[in-house]
């Protein structure tokens, strides 16, 4: 057998509760077993505070897991002395660091970075000072050592060179994938009801998800929501962790089954997710900057009309196929979903695009396209 020459870090999939950036890891992962040539160039790795996981990640990706005992810091003294080369990185031509702090590898080894996007160099406002001061540290270990540095859209790379103009030679635009094998319009109706009984959901309902925070513009979601209330008889539904400032956001918003007009699920299982998509009337994503914006797709791929941010990412990944809004507009966002919701022709025709849309972005391609610059990685010029 080959020896392998890629590496992979896959430490996202060890969170106990998993996102979409679990999600790019595990769809690159499922790819690259899937091709006998590609599974036998791949080796696996996992930060070492992850590695309660080891064993379940093994069993996941069907080949050791390669994870030191050290911690991370007295690696990173380590990777200073010369010559220093860590365990099971023998052999390794790329090493693609999917998680926010890239390991140390050695200077023999090229590394591939995933940035899912800069907003906290950009938009400190919008994160906790705490999240700044740890994301600055972990942009700049990454910024001086990664060869190429992975984007997911071409508004991030907009954003990663208003933060760092040096790093536009490093810079690759892979757009994800959405999984078109769970996020479709054909999910049995029991299959929906039973995921709505689980999780105490009664429809008609309005859908959000993402992480409730000043960003993702929930805070403006709920005011164009609650100017339409006494107009349409549907429940917003707020789906996602709370995120920095998220108590604050959502103060007296039930999260119990019952009447409410807004209700706060939090995380939401993955299996759970589609059926959810499948039984909303309207998808609404009004946030001011993503770094590719995967839940639009998968609420297309699912066959629900989408109302979108007009700006960043976002608007980049929906293109043609939603209403679009700016996130400031909050009389247009109103609008924009009274529309979405009564409009017939236009649901009819948001759906039809927006399930065309969803099929440019298939997980194959974005494997490709990674193992593409992995391949020009392997042999400098």
């Amino acid at each position: 057998m080959n020896q392998p020459w890629v590496g992979l870090n896959l430490s996202p999939l060890s969170w106990p509760k998993r996102t979409g950036i679990s999600s790019y890891v595990g769809q690159l992962l499922k790819s690259y077993r899937e091709s006998p040539e590609r599974s036998a160039a791949l080796a696996c790795f996992l930060h070492s505070r992850h590695r309660s996981a080891k064993a379940a990640l093994e069993a996941e990706a069907g080949r050791p897991v390669r994870s030191s005992r050290l911690p991370e810091k007295a690696l990173f003294r380590l990777s200073r002395l010369p010559g220093w080369r860590p365990a099971g990185m023998g052999g390794l031509r790329v090493y693609h660091e999917t998680s926010l702090y890239p390991a140390p590898v050695p200077s023999s080894c090229a590394m591939i970075y995933t940035l899912y996007d800069v907003l906290p160099l950009v938009r400190a406002d919008w994160y906790s000072p705490f999240a700044v001061r740890e994301y600055k540290v972990a942009f700049g270990r990454a910024a001086r050592r990664a060869d190429r540095i992975i984007v997911q859209s071409q508004a991030a790379r907009a954003d990663a060179l208003e933060a760092a103009p040096a790093l536009e030679t490093k810079l690759e635009a892979i757009p994800n994938g959405v999984n078109l094998a769970e996020f479709r319009p054909d999910i049995p109706e029991a299959e929906v009801a039973a995921a709505l009984a689980a999780l105490g959901l009664e429809r008609p309902y309005i859908l959000f998800t993402g992480a409730i925070q000043p960003r993702k513009n929930v805070d403006g979601l709920l005011k164009a929501f609650l100017s339409l209330i006494a107009e349409i008889p549907h429940t917003l539904v707020l789906a996602g962790p709370l995120g920095w400032r998220g108590e604050e956001i959502t103060a007296g918003i039930s999260t119990e089954p019952g009447p409410a007009r807004v209700r706060h699920i939090g995380f939401v299982p993955a299996p759970l997710l589609p059926a959810l998509y499948r039984g909303a009337d309207l998808y609404v994503f009004p946030s001011r900057g993503e770094g590719f914006g995967l839940t639009v797709l998968e609420a297309m791929a699912g066959g629900v009309p989408v109302v979108a941010s007009s700006v960043s990412a976002t608007a980049e990944t929906a293109g043609d196929a939603a209403l679009l809004v700016h996130p400031d507009d909050g009389e247009g966002l109103a609008a924009a979903m009274r529309r979405g919701l009564e409009d017939q022709d236009l649901r009819r025709g948001l759906i039809a695009k927006g399930l065309a849309r969803a099929r440019e972005f298939s997980w194959s391609r974005t494997a490709d396209m990674t193992w593409d610059l992995y391949r020009s990685m392997k042999e400098p010029a």
